[in-house]
């Protein structure tokens, strides 16, 4: 039985071992944000409400209400202008 002292030093001297070191590393993560757009939305076209009984003043105010929304300048353009510069400005901060 003089085996069991050495098995048991044995063990023991398994144990005795210095903890490895701790390592630090810093690591650059590239992640993607939502970038608020720069543009302001263009104010609505009011509604357009009662139609009066008389088809030519219904077809005057129809028609002034289709130029406020498709006309030159209208909601329709500022709205385009708007989208454009908020996919211009994304496209932007995209390529840095």
């Amino acid at each position: 039985m003089k085996l069991w002292p050495a098995f048991s030093l044995l063990l023991l001297a398994g144990c005795a071992h210095t903890p490895g070191g701790v390592e630090v590393k810093t690591v650059e993560v590239v992640k993607e944000v939502m970038v608020p757009c720069p543009a302001q939305a263009p104010a609505r076209p009011t509604p357009l409400g009662a139609l009066p009984d008389l088809a030519e003043d219904a077809l005057r105010i129809v028609s002034a209400k289709l130029l406020e929304y498709a006309g030159k300048g209208g909601y329709a353009d500022k709205a385009e202008d708007a989208i454009k510069l908020c996919a211009s400005a994304e496209a932007a901060t995209l390529s840095k």
